[in-house]
């Protein structure tokens, strides 16, 4: 959850994609290609950035679009 709550993001399939939505309307913002190993857990810095914690042995940084 960003820090106002208002965008949502989740692991959605077995490719490990992450699906970023909006939590009032559930309508789907993007999805993002995270990587290729489970992801742990998706960290929000503010409404447009946010963190994807995997098995790798990076980290990935990303923008909402």
């Amino acid at each position: 959850m960003s820090p106002s709550g208002k965008i949502g993001a989740y692991s959605c399939d077995i490719d490990n994609n992450v699906e970023v939505f909006h939590t009032v309307t559930q309508e789907k913002i993007a999805r993002y290609r995270a990587t290729k190993k489970v992801v742990n857990s998706i960290y929000f810095i503010n409404e447009k950035e946010f963190f994807i914690n995997s098995s790798a042995k990076s980290v990935g940084y990303y923008r909402v679009k």
